[in-house]
């Protein structure tokens, strides 16, 4: 028995909106029920306000919403940020000024190797050039969980002061708002989220500065604001505003980091997060992790031929706790409508038990059902069959999307196998499309993937196209991991290493996420080192996760004891340690050149990076990955328009390593120069005469510290900093 939906006016509210508004009148409905779908719901609940992205009318203002019995939070370009009763958004998105409503998503948060691997090391001694490079007089942000403002590694180098100038935490989907803008009110802050420690790692790589161990992070000397909660997309956009503003009013450049993601989504800028992050990127320059799912088949890509009309795919599981949850997420190349006809079936007997009615045209944004008894509403469709095998409901729901002209088809999943089904019966999908038409899946990484369950005719799902939907703006830096060692030193002294991570030096981690997108942009743009990266914990986690057995203090890389509290630094693996490493890079660049733009820096790092390769697919390795140093070298080249590292405006001055304890001292124009290496006590430990421009430095007899070498031509004279190790 079935019963169908009537159709209304298409509503402007996005297809997962829709979705996510029946899932809120399921919980409210069933909020005192004891199964495992009410104890998700509970953890992925909707407040009861939500924060949504508005797309206005030509000639509306954001404040003329107000007039609606709305908060506008924000807006620009077009776009606004708006408070509203979750229960008043259909009501409110029929305001004649509204073009679209979109529901705000929950995205998921995806060094001293790594410094010396990249040539962070010698931006911060300076070798070759006129100063170091630290981050000084940048402002370098975050957004993330977990974040402990007031660890160690976020200290001046004199440990007197915290670098930490603003925090901002956001609590819950509404965009509700703490700031902690004074050092008191920031030191009496502990942290968002005792069960985390991801973006206190984050911060520490992109910006930590205890000099009391190795694991210090690229831009030491940056200031740092944090911006930090419950991690929904609305949330993320609204902090980054006010870390630009801050930079601004105090006159200085900032770089941001977001190492988070979500998978779900066009992958072609139009959605409304990536639209506001584009036009905050013509402010700051922004570095966001690609996401890591390099590994696992949740997009599907097809193009139908003459002799392939069809292809299907089983929604598979994630987890093994039964639960089947969240959204498959497709588009065409263009506004052709593909063919959905969603399945239940039955992998003992190796048949199709149910289908749903096929969805041939756009619906106009109107979902339909198929529930389970006790998950029934008006116009849902039921089955006997689906019954015995779940409980809960999966729907559907189609539309030309008018912002990118594509047609979109969302399968929404809201459902847990029953005591009987044990694996036996699963969801599937059917497309069928005309020759020439192309189908982009996605699924949200979370809970479901796709599969061929070992059947011949069947689509296994593919890695191109895991890139995270955050990550497909076009003002912003997409980062991927590549490994920059296997294994790293307890602060006991024994080697440990990361068990189940297939790790190959110098190259793209397996795990970064990457795809081709419609417009032919391939994506992560760059490298950095992600696999192993070792930075800082943080203590309340620490303190909670030890308690709690789910730590170990002898796996910690290092730790200090200071002032009553104990901070620990220790390893992670992922995209979102390549984001903040890059992020610190951009620190030091900005540094040399406050005037540089997000593409300027693409530009940059594209020019100097170095080469590295994938085992999965060449896009996966971007342009390669960062040369800090090199890149360095090229922001200030390209700022002076001189060939070389300049010291001095009338003569050009250069100083490389070509080995591990040998240097190249390079003078145009000279013919003979003299060369003094000094130990810090002044000292002369070598000195020598070259007899042309250029000449090598071998310093292989001098023991390990920092010495100064200054070369002597005719009347002038340049001096670095060469620390040897």
């Amino acid at each position: 028995m079935c019963a169908l939906a009537s159709m209304s006016a298409q509503s402007k509210i996005d297809l997962l909106g829709q979705a996510q508004l029946r899932q809120h009148r399921t919980e409210q409905r069933m909020k005192n029920a004891g199964d495992q779908l009410n104890q998700l719901s509970q953890a992925e609940k909707l407040a009861d306000e939500v924060v949504v992205f508005v797309a206005l009318e030509d000639g509306a203002s954001a404040s003329d919403l107000v007039e609606d019995g709305v908060e506008v939070l924000d807006s620009r370009g077009g776009l606004a940020l708006v408070r509203v009763p979750i229960d008043q958004v259909e009501r409110f998105s029929q305001n004649t000024l509204i073009k679209k409503v979109e529901f705000g998503k929950k995205v998921l948060p995806k060094m001293d190797v790594a410094r010396g691997f990249s040539g962070v090391d010698m931006a911060h001694e300076g070798v070759g050039l006129e100063q170091s490079y630290a981050g000084a007089g940048v402002v370098t942000g975050v957004f993330d969980t977990g974040l402990d403002p007031n660890h160690l590694a976020f200290k001046n180098a004199e440990q007197t002061e915290s670098r930490v100038r603003r925090v901002w935490r956001y609590k819950g989907q509404n965009g509700l708002l703490s700031t902690y803008d004074t050092p008191q009110e920031i030191s009496n802050f502990s942290t968002d989220n005792t069960a985390s420690t991801h973006g206190t790692h984050v911060a520490g790589i992109m910006a930590g500065g205890y000099s009391g161990n190795m694991f210090y992070g690229v831009a030491p000397e940056a200031d740092i604001v944090i911006g930090c909660g419950d991690l929904y997309d609305a949330n993320i956009i609204l902090g980054t505003t006010r870390m630009i503003d801050y930079a601004i009013e105090e006159g200085k450049p900032i770089v941001v980091n977001l190492s988070l993601g979500v998978n779900t989504g066009p992958h072609d800028g139009t959605d409304y997060f990536s639209r506001y992050i584009d036009e905050l990127g013509k402010e700051a320059v922004i570095c966001v992790s690609s996401g890591n799912e390099g590994t696992l088949p949740i997009a599907l890509h097809h193009k139908f031929g003459r002799n392939s009309d069809q292809v299907k795919t089983f929604v598979s599981r994630i987890s093994d706790d039964g639960l089947y949850y969240g959204t498959i997420d497709c588009w065409s190349a263009d506004n052709s409508v593909v063919k959905l006809t969603p399945i239940i079936y039955d992998l003992v007997e190796d048949k199709i038990v149910y289908q749903m009615p096929p969805c041939e045209k756009s619906t106009g944004g109107e979902w339909q059902y198929l529930s389970s008894a006790d998950y029934f509403e008006e116009g849902d469709f039921t089955d006997q069959a689906f019954d015995q095998a779940f409980q809960g409901f999966m729907g559907y729901a189609s539309t030309v999307v008018s912002d990118n002209k594509r047609y979109e088809v969302a399968l929404y999943l809201y459902m847990t196998e029953t005591a009987d089904n044990k694996g036996r019966y699963v969801p599937a999908m059917i497309f069928e499309g005309n020759e020439g038409q192309q189908i982009y899946g996605y699924s949200d990484g979370s809970y479901v993937q796709f599969t061929d369950n070992n059947r011949d005719g069947w689509y296994a799902g593919t890695t191109n196209g895991t890139i995270s939907n955050m990550a497909c703006g076009h003002n912003v830096i997409v980062v991927g991991s590549c490994d920059s060692r296997n294994s790293y030193k307890t602060k006991d002294g024994y080697t440990a290493s990361y068990d189940g991570v297939k790790i190959d030096v110098g190259n793209a981690s397996e795990f970064t996420s990457y795809g081709e997108l419609l417009d032919g942009r391939k994506l992560p743009h760059i490298l950095a080192p992600g696999c192993v990266v070792v930075s800082s914990y943080s203590s309340p986690y620490m303190k909670s996760a030890l308690a709690a057995g789910t730590e170990r203090e002898e796996y910690a890389a290092a730790k200090v004891s200071l002032d009553g509290t104990d901070y620990y630094w220790g390893p992670m693996v992922g995209t979102s340690m390549a984001s903040p490493f890059m992020a610190g890079t951009v620190a030091l660049w900005l540094q040399a050149n406050n005037e540089l733009t997000v593409h300027d820096v693409l530009d940059i790092a594209s020019e100097t990076a170095t080469k590295a390769e994938s085992t999965i697919d060449p896009i996966q390795s971007g342009a390669g990955r960062v040369s800090v140093f090199n890149g360095l070298k090229k922001v200030l080249n390209d700022a002076t328009g001189i060939g070389e590292i300049v010291a001095n405006p009338s003569e050009k001055f250069l100083l490389q390593p070509v080995g591990e304890k040998s240097f190249e001292v390079f003078v145009a124009g000279e013919n003979g120069f003299d060369v003094l290496v000094c130990d810090m006590s002044g000292r002369v430990v070598k000195q020598q005469n070259a007899t042309s421009n250029s000449c090598v430095v071998d310093m292989s007899g001098l023991v390990q510290g920092i010495y100064v070498l200054t070369v002597q031509c005719g009347n002038s004279h340049h001096t670095s900093r060469i620390a040897l190790k």
